[in-house]
């Protein structure tokens, strides 16, 4: 599937959840000014939340948002510590998108 055919409100926003890890997929299609420094990207099914800087949002950019409810790195520490993580991990990415599809025909997009 493609984002374009996701699009509501001006971005995409889609979530899932399976056995406890959480993905979440922001696309910011149309580039739109909004009041204040931050704008907080809500994603409901999953509860998780992110805040997006200003200078992120006026670019064309996609965040895929990833939540571990457990540690899957910390066994890679050779330093021996015995620092643990309570409460999962979270990470975010920020992600180039591709060229818009061109509609070439009424009948012909291309990708």
């Amino acid at each position: 599937k493609h984002s374009d055919e996701f699009l509501e409100h001006d971005q995409v926003l889609v979530a899932k959840q399976r056995d406890g890890i959480r993905i979440g997929m922001w696309i910011n299609m149309v580039v739109k000014n909004f009041r204040g420094a931050l704008k907080p990207i809500v994603y409901p099914d999953i509860g998780l939340q992110v805040d997006v800087p200003r200078a992120l949002n006026q670019m064309q950019i996609g965040i895929r948002l990833m939540y571990h409810p457990y540690d899957n790195l910390s066994y890679l520490d050779a330093s021996g510590a015995d620092d643990m993580v309570l409460g999962g991990v979270m990470t975010m990415d920020i992600l180039a998108l591709p060229p818009k599809p061109k509609r070439v025909k009424p009948q012909w997009v291309l990708r």
